[in-house]
């Protein structure tokens, strides 16, 4: 089975995304077919060298009769369906997170409310195929509990109208494997968004529930200048910093918060002595506030990641508080590299911890959108500890790269 995984932490595609990535482009739509090309369509041989293609965005199956929803009478002794049937068979059994979509496509001559009709007919109809093809039993039950039909989205086109081949190929259904992946975190109880300096993600975030159309989430934010700000708030004032006030509000418990700061061990300030850079000259201060800058940022785009999964701070530590840092014999930045690391990774955590339930959603879908397809990485049922602590930072790095300055 023509199998590549994708995850978009909801509803993904096996077999490529038959909503996006590699739609063909809009084209000029002839008004009428070539000579023959009707009749053809319904007698074999048929347009195409196979009806059966395999695309980069599914099985295809091609060259379905103009103005007829019934596949081509050869289609049901084609061997590449007849594999791709029973290989689907065995995945959905495997898997029960897995189904089938089959969507219906049409060339663009004539009306698109007939043309709809026909695409979502053709899927119904390949549906009823596969039924004769695999016959009464447990093989057709474990198909059809986990199959769905649908139209594909007016518009939208396997290959170019302009051709007689491509208008063949627009005329039948592609099918498609998707997979149900739970990423969703705890809830917490009594989350109330604020509008907050210390926690600026309550802000950029939407609270309201999901909207696919919405994304891309367009927003960045400073994470060393946040990771700086709350180190200072933490240190004077304890207790009563305002970000300890905001995460109570959010949910957070004040002593989960003080807890998280023990687990990481945040004793030296974010930036070492200013004096003991003078004292190296103004060449490691600038040196200083490069490596601030960038561990501060690492740090906080992994706590987050953590955070918005609802995951106990020990984890954030386990996974990645040693991962920290160059040897700086000249200027001394290790600890300054450690300092706004281990921070970095305490902010971006109880941030992410405090995001709200329509907050995370939004949150996992826009990284879900962004990281595209990730088939190596398999089912995460057969993810070892490390394949995990991978995703994170592969997350982690995709959320860096799209949201922080």
């Amino acid at each position: 089975m023509y199998l590549n995984v994708a995850r978009d932490n909801e509803r993904t595609s096996f077999l490529g995304d038959a909503f996006g990535r590699d739609t063909a482009p809009p084209a000029t739509c002839v008004k009428q077919y070539e000579t023959g090309e009707e009749h053809k369509s319904f007698n074999p041989p048929s347009h195409l060298p196979s009806d059966v293609i395999v695309h980069p965005r599914g099985l295809l199956l091609a060259d379905y009769g103009v103005d007829w929803r019934t596949p081509p009478s050869t289609m049901h002794r084609e061997k590449a369906l007849k594999d791709w049937l029973v290989e689907a068979v065995k995945v959905i059994d495997a898997n029960p997170t897995t189904g089938i979509r089959i969507i219906g496509y049409s060339d663009c001559v004539g009306k698109e409310r007939h043309n709809k009709d026909l695409r979502l007919g053709r899927a119904k109809k390949t549906l009823a195929l596969f039924a004769e093809m695999l016959g009464a039993g447990k093989s057709w039950n474990t198909l059809k509990s986990k199959t769905t039909t649908e139209a594909a989205p007016t518009g939208d086109y396997i290959a170019s109208n302009d051709t007689v081949e491509g208008r063949a190929q627009n005329r039948g259904v592609l099918l498609v494997s998707h997979r149900v992946i739970d990423m969703k975190p705890t809830t917490i109880k009594g989350c109330v968004v604020r509008p907050s300096k210390v926690l600026p993600l309550s802000r950029l975030i939407p609270n309201v529930p999901f909207d696919r159309s919405k994304l891309p989430l367009n927003y960045r934010v400073n994470a060393k200048d946040i990771v700086g700000e709350t180190a200072a708030d933490l240190s004077k004032h304890a207790h009563s910093a305002t970000i300890v006030v905001e995460l109570v509000h959010a949910g957070v418990v004040a002593l989960e918060i003080f807890e998280a700061a023990s687990v990481l061990a945040i004793a030296a300030p974010v930036l070492a002595a200013a004096a003991g850079f003078l004292a190296l000259g103004s060449g490691c201060m600038q040196a200083a506030e490069v490596v601030a800058k960038s561990w501060a940022t690492l740090g906080y785009a992994r706590g987050i990641v953590v955070g918005a999964n609802g995951k106990k701070i020990r984890e954030v530590k386990e996974r990645f508080g040693n991962d920290c840092c160059p040897k700086d014999d000249f200027c001394d930045n290790e600890r300054t590299a450690k300092s706004n690391y281990l921070m970095g990774l305490l902010v971006g955590y109880l941030h992410g911890r405090a995001l709200c339930p329509n907050q995370r959603e939004w949150f996992w879908r826009d990284l879900g959108k962004r990281v595209g397809d990730q088939s190596h990485l398999g089912p995460p049922s057969s993810w070892s500890d490390h394949d995990l602590t991978l995703w994170y930072a592969g997350m982690a790095g995709t959320f860096r790269g799209a949201h922080l300055e």
